[in-house]
């Protein structure tokens, strides 16, 4: 049994420990706010504190911890109804600014320890429950932007909780909706938010919208794998549009969503559908090889030939 003396040593050196990681993480992070602060242009920079003032004219509260040293990451918030507030957070960039704005529920505050969250942190902008986003670019007309927020506040303005909840709901529902479409064309079966298709010998290609668990954000996860062997996934990969796995489905426009799926159909999936089984391992195209990811798979999909 440990004495005193070295359990309390070893919470001091617990301690220390924890002291020296919070002071490095903490100059990672002053590197990369100076890097940030290098890279927005002045005008860019102008207009983000002109489109502040305009928010806090209009009885927006600043989040405290989202200031302009913090990456250029500034949050916004107006309660409207109980439970409900209208969230603007602003990006600032090189020569444009990503405004995410919409509705949220505020229930988070009523949790244990969570009351101060929105007055501190705001909301991310890819967790506003009915959100949109609009590219602020030096050239642009103020007034526009202004205009734009203004008519999605006034639509949804004194909303319930359970109501702005009913609407992304509904996105949601529509958002799948239109995937399903162009999938069922090619002879995928839709459960939940997967997709399947057999292939010859009992071979199935998934298609599955994964949630982030960090954020309401979907990857597109493509793998395939033999009906007949329990959790045998013997190919897997993720779609990649330039450089991004990951999407904020909400502001997605028609045009993005088709460029997405025109991706997942003509690079993916139709490229796998249309290579015979005895040739995987062996072809590739721009965006991955069809090549099993397990060392010893006797049963699995590539090597039932």
């Amino acid at each position: 049994m440990k004495s005193n003396e070295e359990i309390e040593k070893f919470m001091q050196d617990f301690i220390k420990k924890g002291e020296r990681a919070a002071r490095l993480a903490e100059i990672r992070l002053e590197k990369a706010y100076r890097k940030k602060e290098e890279s927005v242009s002045l005008e860019i920079k102008t207009k983000t504190r002109n489109f502040k003032d305009e928010l806090l004219k209009n009885g927006f509260s600043e989040a405290s911890y989202y200031v302009e040293s913090r990456l250029w990451k500034w949050k916004y918030f107006k309660q409207t109804s109980k439970d409900v507030a209208f969230i603007v957070n602003l990006e600032a960039y090189h020569d444009y600014i990503e405004i995410y704005y919409g509705y949220t529920s505020t229930a988070f505050t009523k949790m244990a320890g969570c009351k101060d969250v929105l007055i501190n942190q705001g909301v991310d902008s890819c967790d506003i429950n009915v959100r949109q986003m609009i590219k602020y670019k030096i050239n642009d007309a103020e007034s526009n932007i202004y205009n734009k927020i203004k008519e999605f506040y006034l639509e949804y303005l004194n909303l319930s909780k359970e109501e702005i909840v009913s609407i992304k709901k509904e996105k949601q529902k529509e958002f799948f909706s239109k995937i399903n479409i162009r999938l069922k064309s090619f002879g995928f079966k839709k459960k939940n938010n997967t997709w399947t298709k057999e292939l010859e010998q009992n071979i199935c290609l998934e298609i599955c919208a994964q949630k982030s668990q960090y954020s309401d954000e979907y990857y597109f996860n493509i793998s395939l794998y033999n009906i007949d062997v329990k959790f045998s996934t013997c190919f897997e990969t993720r779609l990649t549009l330039n450089d991004k796995q990951i999407f904020n489905w909400q502001v997605l426009s028609e045009e993005e969503l088709d460029e997405i799926l025109d991706l997942l159909i003509n690079k993916y999936l139709l490229f796998i559908i249309n290579t015979p089984l005895n040739q995987f391992g062996e072809v590739e195209n721009d965006d991955f090889i069809l090549k099993c990811n397990k060392k010893v798979c006797d049963k699995c999909c590539f090597n039932i030939m």
